[in-house]
């Protein structure tokens, strides 16, 4: 087998990986979320829910940047679609049949015209303390639709490279991962305002 194949399907089984991760934590911030709001109990400013959306939006925020930038060998979708598309070329073999260039090209066009507003953020934001001007705020919609763009990519090209066809990236839980929240978390005796 061809060494660019075998490290696509390494990288494209690693790019799977992380971005599952990012999507699950997604999930859950978003679950908790609703949680939050439907508790009655629950109101006015809550600096635990700003910790829960600081921490969310600066994971999935450096999540979704890791796959956007591309350079020195650190496995990134990017990255992949690059060599992709300069490498499609070189061989005859089916797997590089089903690589057109220029879908690949396109690909990259749009991932990065998509993740433009969440990598400037992240860049000079998350990763450093830029005094540069941001070129606008990302919302939440403009994060969740790049990480649902990189989803997309990531089923296109797991089956490309190695024919494993998915309806989705993000894992289903097979656990209830809310059970933590049907416990108290501090007992009423031990609770000091």
């Amino acid at each position: 087998m061809c060494a660019k194949i075998v490290k696509w399907k390494r990288w494209i089984e690693a790019i799977k990986t992380d971005l599952q991760n990012t999507l699950i934590n997604r999930h859950i911030f978003k679950r908790t979320q609703e949680i939050l709001k439907a508790n009655t109990e629950l109101t006015g400013p809550s600096t635990f829910n700003e910790f829960l959306a600081r921490n969310y939006i600066a994971g999935a925020a450096m999540g979704a940047r890791r796959h956007i930038k591309s350079g020195d060998d650190s496995i990134s979708l990017m990255g992949l679609l690059e060599d992709m598309r300069d490498n499609c070329e070189l061989e005859a073999s089916a797997l590089y049949k089903a690589i057109k260039k220029e879908e690949v090209e396109k690909d990259i066009i749009q991932l990065d015209a998509i993740s433009k507003s969440i990598e400037d953020f992240a860049d000079k934001r998350i990763a450093h303390l830029d005094p540069r001007e941001l070129k606008g705020l990302p919302t939440f919609g403009e994060l969740h639709e790049c990480m649902d763009h990189m989803a997309e990519l990531v089923k296109k090209y797991l089956l490309i490279i190695t024919g494993a066809g998915y309806t989705q990236i993000e894992p289903v839980f097979q656990y209830s991962w809310e059970e933590i929240f049907t416990k108290p978390w501090i007992k009423a005796d031990e609770y000091d305002k």
